[in-house]
């Protein structure tokens, strides 16, 4: 895969500027909050990946990551932050 403003196209640690809505991001990062009928036309904002582990079939094992979005080219934003931990079986 391309690299994404010069970081690999795999999520690894550090922070993603200038992200737009996802899966109209072209070559560079996207984002994408909707839910319950609700969604942005147009999205800007940005995300920090803190920590991303994946197991030995690829799943999602450790997850930690930042983010703001911005809809519409307004001021106010979502941020938040997501939390993953599925460690292996055993």
């Amino acid at each position: 895969m391309a690299p994404i403003n010069g970081k690999p196209a795999v999520l690894v640690p550090g922070t993603y500027s200038d992200a737009h809505r996802y899966p109209f991001n072209g070559n560079g990062p996207g984002l994408a909050l909707y839910g319950n009928g609700r969604g942005c036309n147009t999205v800007t904002g940005s995300f920090t990946i803190i920590d991303a582990v994946l197991g030995p079939q690829g799943y999602v094992q450790k997850f930690d990551a930042t983010f703001v979005q911005h809809c519409e080219g307004g001021t106010s934003a979502a941020s938040g932050q997501v939390h993953i931990s599925n460690p292996p079986a055993g």
